[in-house]
């Protein structure tokens, strides 16, 4: 919705000059909010709890914070400062290759907890 990201690059790539950016953004934030929105209704409704507002409001802003504080900021400081930032697997920093690499250990790690969960049911109410 601020045309920007990678959702507008692919609706500006598929619908190319036929459109002005006003009318990409418009398309782009519809077919986000259509896909978005129906999951996020559906997670409203399966949590039984007291407090359920509060785990979709987590789950909706947190990985945002966690975004902006950690790659946007830390990140992307780092980078810019030149710590590990020599090009190395098709043209992809050293630093962006050792992030890359602890989120696959740490999948690695934690993979048996995400195909063994079972239905997570709440007792509080």
């Amino acid at each position: 919705m601020l045309g920007g990201g990678d959702e507008l690059v692919v609706i500006r790539h598929l619908l190319k000059d036929e459109y002005s950016r006003t009318q990409l953004i418009l398309v782009g934030s519809v077919l986000v909010l259509g896909l978005g929105v129906p999951p996020v209704v559906k997670a409203f409704r399966v949590l039984t709890n007291r407090r359920s507002w509060l785990y979709v409001v987590g789950f909706l802003t947190l990985p945002l914070l966690f975004l902006l504080i950690y790659v946007l900021t830390g990140l992307n400081t780092l980078l810019g400062a030149g710590f590990l930032a020599t090009p190395w697997i098709m043209g992809t920093p050293l630093l962006i290759m050792l992030h890359t690499g602890i989120a696959f250990v740490g999948l690695l790690w934690l993979r048996r907890n995400l195909f063994s969960m079972q239905r997570i049911q709440t007792t509080h109410s």
